[in-house]
């Protein structure tokens, strides 16, 4: 069994899914008035074009402990998918990115649709309209996310253990967001350790951690593999994060979706930027916060960042941070009470997180 056949399969059946719940209209959504379906539609939209990793995940650890597709699964898959779909409509407010995924992001989306005789026809308000329908558009994901997993036709023990983890969890990214927003706006160097844990919290427990205990409590694992998985999941998430750094300064629109060098326009403060601070100096450092300050995205500008951190040693510290990370992970695996095909298939997973290109 190959990783990208079973993630593929697994894809199809979340995306089948998603359709079959837009277009049902769970909750009604359509009698409110004219934006409801239009939110349903545009939710769709969005959470298709998408990986369906986090949902994946789900499937992936639940068939690992039960060797078969089990009640509630493709419901709380479904599920992880639209609040992170949400997640990102909001996260590219706060981060003022224009695409996502090769195309316009929601919030630019309805700018688009601002009525041109407005009583204020101003660029700055046809902004703020979009943001604001975005927004909207992200808390109604939220809503019917927790609707569909309060559905979810399972003990009633596990519903309760699972929407009192997702409650955590998701609570531990907004405040782990609120670090992202605050580094930003600070000129001094970020800590290693605070910069580690906000990737921690932000992105690789959701992104990890929770899909796999998820899949895991749904199947009735033990408590010991479940704290194995959580611990896997943060190694493999920080992976996956410091690789969206790479990609963030130096991937291709192409592959990524998103422009070369958004993080310096956005100002991020990733660990490959608190390196780059401390460890380079003279006249490279100058360099260095002229462009982090001009928040210069040129591809001038990123061919002579990435000079630097190659020369200063630095893409070499941060690669064998990460080879570590996996070296670490592939023991939990190792660890865990599953069969060999499937510690194969995680061993897959930390392998294509480490190397992925996009």
């Amino acid at each position: 069994m190959k990783l990208n056949t079973l993630l593929e399969r697994y894809k199809r059946d979340i995306s089948a899914n998603l359709v079959k719940l837009f277009d049902s209209d769970p909750i009604n959504l359509k009698s409110v008035n004219r934006w409801g379906k239009d939110v349903l539609n545009r939710l769709k939209e969005f959470s298709t074009r998408g990986k369906l990793l986090r949902g994946s995940l789900i499937l992936l650890s639940s068939e690992m402990y039960s060797g078969k597709e089990i009640p509630g699964s493709i419901e709380t898959a479904t599920a992880i998918e639209l609040i992170h779909t949400s997640l990102l409509i909001h996260d590219d407010i706060m981060d003022r990115d224009e695409l996502r995924r090769g195309m316009p992001t929601l919030h630019y989306q309805y700018k688009t649709i601002y009525p041109e005789n407005s009583v204020d026809n101003h660029s700055y308000e046809a902004l703020h309209f979009g943001e604001a329908m975005a927004i909207c558009t992200g808390d109604i994901g939220f809503f019917i996310a927790f609707s569909i997993l309060s559905n979810v036709q399972i003990e009633p023990f596990k519903i309760n253990r699972i929407l009192k983890l997702w409650s955590s969890e998701f609570s531990y990214v907004g405040a782990a967001q609120m670090d992202d927003m605050y580094f930003e706006v600070l000129k001094e160097n970020i800590s290693d350790e605070n910069i580690l844990n906000m990737y921690r919290y932000k992105t690789s427990r959701y992104t990890f951690s929770l899909p796999l205990v998820t899949g895991a409590e749904l199947a009735g694992a033990s408590d010991r593999d479940i704290e194995i998985l959580e611990e896997l999941g943060e190694k493999i998430g920080i992976i996956f994060q410091i690789k969206d750094d790479e990609l963030g300064l130096f991937g291709s629109k192409e592959k990524t979706g998103k422009p070369t060098g958004s993080d310096i326009q956005e100002g991020k403060n990733t660990l490959y930027i608190s390196y780059l601070r401390r460890m380079v100096k003279g006249k490279d450092r100058r360099t260095i916060e002229g462009i982090i300050s001009r928040k210069d995205g040129s591809k001038g500008s990123i061919e002579k960042i990435k000079e630097i951190m190659v020369d200063s040693g630095i893409k070499s510290k941060i690669d064998n941070m990460v080879n570590k990370l996996k070296i670490e992970a592939k023991k939990l695996i190792d660890r865990l009470n599953i069969s060999s095909e499937y510690k194969q298939l995680l061993n897959s997973l930390t392998e294509y997180m480490y190397k992925r290109d996009k």
